[in-house]
């Protein structure tokens, strides 16, 4: 069956990494439906895939939660110290984990160290 031009272009904007146009467009999307800022480093996550993931504390998760229950590969999510963040993110973000943590079977490293105050992650 021949190829299209759509089917190659398809083709062209997903990575050997695992990364895709497409996801990180759905990810830009989802911030703007939720009025959260975008992330830059999960943007760029989802673009060109990734064994490694780390995200400032003060982001939001939520607008990535699909894509990170996904697993695209990741092993390793990571917070930075941010120096602030935003009330309410640590919880919110543990809600997050919870269902990350459930579906993805490629994460093997979480680490909380710079989350701020995360609330329980156990089911």
């Amino acid at each position: 069956m021949p190829k299209t031009a759509d089917h190659e272009e398809r083709e062209e904007r997903r990575d050997e990494g695992g990364g895709s146009w497409e996801a990180a467009e759905a990810y830009a999307q989802r911030c703007q439906r939720l009025n959260l800022p975008l992330e830059p480093t999960i943007a760029v996550w989802l673009r060109f895939g990734g064994a490694t993931l780390q995200v400032p504390s003060h982001s939001s998760l939520l607008p990535a939660c699909d894509f990170l229950a996904q697993g695209q590969g990741l092993k390793a999510l990571s917070f930075r110290s941010a120096g602030f963040a935003a009330r309410g993110t640590g919880n919110a973000n543990a809600r997050v984990l919870r269902h990350v943590l459930a579906k993805n079977t490629t994460l093997e490293t979480l680490d909380l160290a710079h989350s701020g105050e995360i609330g329980e992650i156990t089911s």
